[in-house]
């Protein structure tokens, strides 16, 4: 992403700059320290944000990068890391699912009983599965891979598992 340009940007000489729209860097990450899940990805953030302070980058936060102020700074190179954004899932019968994003952004709205579909097997998703079990609500949990969390690494994933086997 764009902390880890910047920081190997910075490491190999250049003057770095690093903008980003919102008042806080991590991007989706950020929700990992919000909620108290996924330790992994909180201090992944934390790593990356000392790694950008080590390597000297200069951070601008609520910068957003429009044209005209990439046009105005009058950078040699600008690197653009966007972050994704993504949609709900349409089902065939009608209506939309939330996006992992949508259900963060106002998880007391989510009802008591959730279908969380899987279709990046990522630690995130893990996270999240787990923090809304934690919260009380009944999972079902989907994977047209077959396999719930793929790119959990085994030791993780086990124990990622077995926790969720226990809350039911």
């Amino acid at each position: 992403g764009g902390m880890e340009a910047a920081t190997v940007a910075a490491r190999r000489g250049h003057s770095v700059e690093l903008w980003e729209a919102t008042d806080a860097l991590g991007g989706r990450l950020r929700w990992s320290e919000t909620r108290g899940v996924r330790a992994e990805a909180a201090l992944l953030l934390r790593h990356q944000r000392a790694a950008l302070a080590r390597a000297g980058v200069t951070l601008r936060l609520s910068t957003a990068a429009t044209p005209e102020a990439i046009l105005d700074h009058g950078a040699d190179l600008v690197l653009l890391a966007t972050g994704a954004e993504p949609e709900g899932t349409a089902f065939p019968g009608g209506g939309e699912g939330l996006s992992l994003d949508a259900a963060l952004a106002e998880p007391e709205a989510l009802p008591q009983s959730v279908v969380v579909q899987d279709l990046v097997g990522s630690f995130a998703l893990a996270g999240f599965v787990e923090w809304l079990a934690d919260t009380g609500r009944r999972v079902l949990l989907v994977a047209p891979t077959g396999t719930p969390g793929w790119q959990v690494n085994i030791y993780s994933s086990y124990a990622w598992r077995h926790r969720l086997t226990e809350k039911g």
